[in-house]
């Protein structure tokens, strides 16, 4: 799980760093989830999903984001 950084989605300079560890990881086998994408296209809030004044650390509101974007990756592999 690629955990992107709550920063602007217009301007995201993590890009290529998501696009890098997406590319090894496949490379070695591993599923790879990165909710960038679909949060952005959902008009997801960075600064509503962080903790004040920390792009690092979610919030309330990013932590149910995150999840609702894991737990259905995660139900797919346990099936």
């Amino acid at each position: 799980v690629i955990s992107p950084v709550l920063e602007s989605w217009g301007d995201y300079r993590w890009r290529p760093i998501h696009d890098f560890v997406a590319r090894e990881a496949r490379a070695a086998g591993f599923t790879v989830l990165d909710p960038l994408d679909a949060w952005r296209a959902r008009g997801e809030d960075p600064e509503a999903m962080r903790v004040p004044g920390d792009n690092l650390h979610y919030g309330a509101a990013g932590a149910r984001a995150f999840a609702a974007a894991v737990a259905p990756a995660i139900r797919e592999v346990a099936r």
